[in-house]
């Protein structure tokens, strides 16, 4: 089993972006490797959904159902895997306002907390490392996608 923390401070307030984290079925409008988010049941609005993924992971489809949980109080995110390619995929996503910029631009720390099993010992041995790489650049390509999306927000906002 392993464990990875990745944190991102994004300029935008955690209003704007709590509503793109939440926001899970467009991911794939703005992170390459996430090819589909599907709400099967539920909301963000109710505090819980359960989704569909499927993410690509060198050309080869993962497909997951996960359980999400939304505590719009705290801003955070829990989920874990129901049903999927691994033994154990759960973690949380957590928003924290932050100081803001010295020009007044709003700060909005992003935190990625994510426990992973390949469920395959002889793989995890095999592949293990270089699974743990991709799994980093997959979260960093998350939170490049995340920031990315809240400044096109942003600017959508300012220019209207």
């Amino acid at each position: 089993m392993a464990t990875m923390t990745e944190s991102r401070t994004i300029t935008g307030s955690l209003q704007e972006v709590w509503d793109v984290v939440c926001d899970m079925p467009s991911f794939p409008e703005f992170m390459e490797d996430i090819y589909r988010v599907k709400i099967q049941e539920g909301s963000v609005e109710s505090g819980r959904t359960v989704t569909q993924w499927i993410a690509m992971n060198e050309g080869a489809p993962m497909i997951w159902i996960e359980e999400d949980l939304f505590d719009g109080e705290t801003h955070t995110i829990d989920y874990h895997m129901l049903s999927g390619d691994l033994e154990k995929l759960e973690g949380t996503w957590k928003l924290e306002a932050i100081p803001a910029l010295a020009d007044g631009m709003p700060q909005t720390r992003v935190i990625m907390f994510l426990v992973y099993e390949f469920g395959v010992p002889e793989l995890q041995d095999l592949i293990g490392d270089a699974m743990d790489v991709k799994v980093v650049k997959n979260c960093k390509m998350m939170l490049d996608g995340i920031e990315q999306r809240v400044a096109e927000c942003r600017r959508v906002v300012i220019d209207s």
